[in-house]
């Protein structure tokens, strides 16, 4: 977002106010208990599982669903603006595309982290969580490996269209040789 704005220092300073807010949210909202670890039920499942959470747990994930929001909003904003203005770079669109797109599944993912936390049985805890490391993961690698490729079509393209006009020169073989003997 920072590149796609046009490396403005206000914005900067925003992310970093909007990140700041969100670990401390993250940690306070909570409050000071955490859910407990218990041993496995049995001999056959050993190991350490989560306990029981505290009632208020699920507020863990509201910091990260305001975040995303606000760096969707602005994403979609420059969007709009970019499609008011006729934009024709294609790479900034491909920026804005997989941007959205990435902020919006972080955002859904978050969401069904919250209400999973707030309102499943306590078994159903970790059916989502790991969708929270995988997807962003995977998006913000398919955001730069499709800007890569843009870039190197682009290079591509251009010098294909360098190396095509060398063809509108004319070799001159002077009179008296063949193109064989030269």
């Amino acid at each position: 977002i920072y590149a796609v704005y046009e490396r403005n220092r206000k914005l900067l300073v925003l992310f970093g106010l909007v990140y700041v807010t969100e670990i401390v949210g993250a940690i306070a909202l909570p409050g000071t208990s955490m859910p407990r670890c218990i041993p496995g039920p049995s001999r056959l499942s050993p190991g350490c599982y989560v306990g029981p959470q505290p009632p208020l747990y699920f507020l863990t994930w509201i910091p990260a669903l305001i975040c995303e929001s606000i760096l969707c909003l602005l994403m979609l904003y420059k969007a709009w603006t970019e499609y008011k203005n006729n934009c024709d770079s294609s790479l900034l669109r491909l920026i804005i595309r997989d941007s959205v797109l990435y902020f919006l599944t972080a955002f859904a993912i978050f969401l069904i982290n919250c209400l999973v936390w707030a309102f499943a049985p306590q078994i159903y805890i970790q059916v989502a969580i790991w969708w929270s490391v995988a997807l962003p993961c995977s998006l913000g690698s398919r955001l730069l490996l499709n800007m890569r490729e843009r870039i190197y079509v682009s290079e591509t393209a251009q010098r294909v269209s360098d190396f095509t006009g060398i063809g509108s020169f004319r070799v001159v073989v002077p009179s008296g040789l063949s193109v064989e003997s030269a």
